[in-house]
């Protein structure tokens, strides 16, 4: 037998689960001995930054700079808002190899990276100054700049690729990150599932059941639920910051066993049939059969006064 759930995050309540990353909602009918569990439909916002850390990100030769928390899903516009803070210097994106590249005039000029996000994005490894070197291609030479440093590696504008759904109620261990250590308690607790977010920034992902099929079977069944508490996670495993587009939901369908197992819970002993005991059956009515004994006597005793009223009169 099938149970469909439709999860909403618009109708949870605001005043004690103000952010959609993380609450729960309660059924208006508990589930009993489930078997199974699947993620029919989900619709998740790509809301999430890839530039996070309010506090600056790049040093360059002692002066920290900050750039703006937001989805710079352009090299180029991150770029732009770097090159916009700095004096005397550039900054840009080479678009041929994928990395960027910052000039200067001074040969002691140094660039140094500060939080894992700007790294990841620009290609730099965080906390390791650079030094400018002489500029030697003709290529660079045209900037106008004597001096350049470039990020040793491509730059990774991707965040999330996917987001992961925890559901408490529904947890299993099979779900799970493989790890560089022999064992990792974090990646062992098995979240719920994984959501491909292969979608533009700053729009929803509607994943469907047909995209690949999110099917958790349970042995032996969860007994009952009578609440789901969603949690949305990135691959960090911190909660998703939706910067405020907290609308999110699923629809999951849940097969349960057509006999419980076990033992009847209260309400099946309430719904079971208890038989009437039998009451012992009333005692027959019985007629009183009619007789002529006393009507003889009367009409015996009537007749002989009359008798005697009549000889009496003749006597007389």
């Amino acid at each position: 037998m099938n149970t469909y759930v439709h999860v909403n995050s618009g109708n949870r309540d605001t005043v004690s689960y103000p952010s959609g990353n993380a609450y729960t909602m309660y059924l208006p009918y508990p589930i009993k001995n489930i078997t199974k569990v699947e993620v029919i439909v989900a619709r998740v916002p790509n809301t999430v930054f890839n530039v996070t850390s309010t506090i600056p990100q790049v040093d360059i030769n002692g002066t920290l700079y900050q750039i703006p928390t937001g989805f710079y899903s352009d090299p180029a516009t991150i770029a732009t808002a770097i090159n916009q803070l700095l004096p005397g210097g550039d900054f840009n994106w080479l678009p041929a190899e994928g990395k960027f590249i910052f000039f200067s005039n001074t040969g002691t000029d140094y660039i140094t990276i500060l939080t894992d996000d700007m790294a990841t994005l620009l290609g730099f490894t965080k906390n390791v100054q650079y030094t400018v070197i002489s500029v030697t291609s003709p290529v660079f030479s045209t900037a106008g700049f004597k001096y350049y440093v470039k990020s040793p590696t491509v730059g990774d504008m991707s965040k999330n690729d996917f987001l992961f759904l925890n559901i408490s109620e529904l947890s299993h261990e099979k779900f799970q990150d493989a790890t560089s250590k022999a064992y990792n308690a974090q990646n062992a607790t098995g979240l719920f599932t994984g959501i491909t977010m292969d979608v533009a920034p700053n729009t929803v992902k509607i994943f469907k059941n047909n995209d690949y099929p999110i099917s958790i079977t349970y042995d032996p069944p969860i007994s009952s639920i009578d609440r789901l508490s969603i949690a949305w996670y990135d691959k960090s495993r911190n909660l998703v910051n939706f910067q405020g587009l907290e609308d999110n939901a699923v629809i999951l369908r849940f097969t349960t066993a057509e006999k419980p197992t076990g033992e009847l819970d209260w309400e099946e002993e309430r719904e079971k049939k208890i038989p009437i005991p039998k009451l012992p059956p009333l005692p027959p009515i019985i007629k009183e059969k009619r007789t002529w004994g006393r009507w003889f006597v009367f009409l015996l005793v009537s007749a002989l006064v009359s008798i005697w009223i009549f000889k009496k009169k003749q006597g007389a």
